[in-house]
């Protein structure tokens, strides 16, 4: 899902974990399942994505 959100908006790792309030490490993480969010992350994540595809 972040993954796809990425490439659909043209962002890099660096760009997204900005948006995020995270480094890009994290962002690749999260996209290798190497690494969860947090709740309060996740949710914040969640609510960008469909915030940008609806």
């Amino acid at each position: 899902m972040i993954k796809r959100y990425k490439y659909a908006h043209g962002l890099s790792n660096w760009k997204l974990g900005k948006q995020l309030g995270v480094d890009e490490a994290t962002v690749a993480n999260w996209e290798r399942n190497q690494r969860v969010p947090t709740k309060k992350r996740m949710k914040y994540v969640l609510s960008l994505i469909t915030k940008h595809t609806s």
